[in-house]
């Protein structure tokens, strides 16, 4: 490890099932090895390995001389404010909302979790689709000297410096993404560098093959040499990405010359992949594991299916979208990519599907998949694979006549940054002012296909963020705590207790029950306190002193007082703060000009304390916190 982190379709009602057997060009393939033998084959040379994505890729020439990685948290504007900037070399990586790239050569979407690359000097615009502005992931390779202008954001991590590799030929640039599961790990190749892993969900342990490791917490990022190994370890899902330095461009290719498509979705425009898929029912006695596919007849009614980016969502397709022939469902001109075919309805009577050889996402394959955004059978298209020919086999099972849970619960949550000192026990909405936006925020489920974000979430009655129509469920929430903050805490309850490793709250919805709202405290220490020096330790008692004794009779001399130190003075008082409000009345008076008497001058709502420790005027009521509405 090079340095150390510095602190992520409509349904009708009826319910499902479907299988599919996989014809991979023309090609039936008989059992899942030979399924997995295709998807290794598909992803020689890459730097992704299992289920990971390439999410943005290209070659490009990399600086010289003294470089650093670094990650910066920023925000996009809405269209109408959002300015073009020369940006260095990198990559954007959408996090809490939809954004646009606006460059000479034309516009991209980017849906959260999607990425791009950027390549040096680039005047790009980076705006949102709408009015609020949402966060994003900068991650730049930068002279080391450039390190810490990242201009307005947040500063997430900085690398040692290092330097690239040397020579004048570009390399190829890769930014792979992946979602691991509690103990499930993901490997990445060595690069041609250190390579940066950024944790945007969940948390992670992270070890290089020299024996480095650091565990990573949503938000935090590290590098590291050699061959990486990637843990997940809390109690939900996680999320990485890692940029790497790949291999020498040698053949002729020119700088800058991308070799492959990123998966970041280009306005207007599209891939050449191909799925297309016959949907089968299968009598009412048959099962996954026992049937005779000749029995199932052709039936496009017994299923309804959609496909979608696995992790991102991005390129949603639902049957809808389809071109239907007979019982075949095709979706065409699709960008490469790691496809989830998952089903969102079916007809009476059935309940599940199945695909013989082909991996899955959550569950069992070889038993078939339920109606379920967040889970089904992976198809991965690629350059080398781009057509698929599926068969789906639709069966009936013990919760055939089940009725789908509505998702009826909900989530709200309201984000305070307290002044240093305060603890759980302590804080309150009175004493921390409140920020309205720009909180990193996450909300994850195995249910969930993506974790939710602060983007996601809709305003309930009382004006307060909230992620709505959630299933009965258990779900995680995280949270990175604002800039200058070095924790957040939630009161507890029955239904919100802290996870045992840290990583966030466990949250338990249960139908029926209220929303759930979540008081998020940002926390950091006291101040140093003044220690006043211990007083001296008293002089010690002379010993008594006899006069000679020349006479008959002695004389003695009378024994001295003892002396003693003065008693130290008392500590000084503390200020006066007559209204309570975190500043000392001669503070109010002298620096800031409010009132020592009342504990939010200008009437906004926000304490005197609570404007001056977030930069606006205790004086304006025009002026409140950053973020505040």
């Amino acid at each position: 490890m090079r340095s150390t982190t510095l602190s992520a379709a409509p349904r009708r009602g009826r319910r499902h099932l479907g299988i599919m057997t996989l014809l991979l060009l023309a090609l039936t393939v008989a059992s899942a090895g030979g399924a997995r033998a295709i998807r290794s084959l598909a992803q020689e040379g890459s730097p992704a390995r299992g289920h990971a994505q390439v999410v943005a890729q290209g070659v490009v020439s990399l600086p010289a001389g003294s470089t650093v990685w670094r990650v910066a948290y920023q925000q996009a504007g809405a269209m109408d404010v959002a300015q073009a900037k020369q940006r260095p070399l990198g990559f954007v990586l959408a996090d809490q909302g939809p954004i646009i790239l606006s460059q000479a050569d034309g516009p991209t979407f980017l849906d959260p979790g999607e990425a791009a690359l950027v390549r040096p000097t680039t005047d790009q615009r980076r705006a949102t689709i709408g009015q609020r502005p949402v966060g994003y992931y900068a991650i730049d390779m930068v002279p080391a000297g450039d390190a810490a202008d990242i201009g307005e954001g947040v500063a997430v991590f900085a690398s040692s410096p290092f330097d690239p590799p040397s020579g004048s030929e570009p390399h190829d640039l890769n930014l792979v993404r992946d979602v691991v599961k509690t103990d499930e790990t993901s490997t990445l190749p060595r690069g041609d560098g250190p390579t940066l892993v950024l944790a945007t969900t969940g948390s992670l342990s992270v070890e290089s093959a020299d024996g480095d490791a650091a565990p990573l917490r949503v938000g935090e990022a590290a590098v590291f040499d050699g061959e990486i190994t990637i843990r997940g370890v809390g109690a939900a899902d996680a999320v990485f990405v890692a940029a790497l330095i790949g291999q020498a461009v040698t053949d002729g290719a020119a700088p800058g010359t991308p070799i492959a498509s990123p998966i970041a979705s280009p306005v207007a425009s599209s891939g050449n992949g191909v799925i297309a898929v016959t949907i089968f029912r299968c009598p009412a006695d048959s099962s996954p594991e026992d049937f005779n596919p000749d029995a199932c007849a052709p039936d496009r009614d017994a299923a309804d299916l959609q496909i979608a980016i696995v992790g991102s969502g991005a390129n949603q397709r639902s049957a809808d979208d389809a071109e239907l022939a007979a019982a075949t469902l095709t979706w065409s001109d699709l960008a490469d990519g790691e496809y989830l075919l998952s089903a969102t309805d079916f007809a009476d009577g059935v309940n599940r599907f199945f695909i013989p050889g082909l991996d899955g996402l959550n569950g069992s394959p070889e038993a078939g998949y339920p109606s379920g955004l967040n889970e089904g059978y992976r198809v991965p298209l690629t350059a080398q694979s781009s057509r698929y020919t599926l068969d789906a086999y639709a069966f009936a099972g013990e919760e055939s006549s089940a009725t789908p849970v509505a998702g009826t619960a909900s989530v709200a949550y309201q984000v305070y940054t307290c002044p240093p000192g305060l603890t759980l026990d302590t804080a309150s909405p009175t004493s921390c002012p409140e920020i309205t936006g720009d909180a990193i925020v996450a909300l994850s489920a195995d249910r969930l296909p993506t974790p939710l974000r602060e983007a996601d979430a809709t305003r309930d009655s009382a004006n307060r963020p909230a992620w709505t129509n959630l299933a009965p469920d258990t779900y995680v929430f995280s949270h990175a705590p604002a800039p200058g903050y070095t924790t957040y805490a939630i009161p507890e309850s029955s239904t919100v207790t802290v996870l045992p490793d840290g990583s966030g709250y466990s949250i338990t919805l249960e139908r029926g029950a209220p929303a759930i709202v979540l008081q998020v405290y940002d926390l950091q220490p006291a101040a140093e306190p003044t220690t006043i020096p211990a007083p001296a330790e008293p002089a010690p008692e002379p010993e008594p002193t006899l006069a000679p004794e020349p006479e008959p009779e002695p004389t003695f001399i009378p024994e001295p007082e003892p002396t003693v130190a003065p008693e130290p003075p008392p500590p000084p008082p503390p200020p006066a703060d007559t209204d309570g409000d975190g500043l000392s009345d001669a503070e109010e008076i002298e620096i800031y000009g409010t009132d020592p008497g009342l504990a939010d001058t200008d009437g906004d709502g926000y304490s005197d304390f609570g404007e001056v420790f977030n930069g606006s005027d205790p004086l304006d009521p025009a002026s409140v916190p950053a973020g505040a509405e």
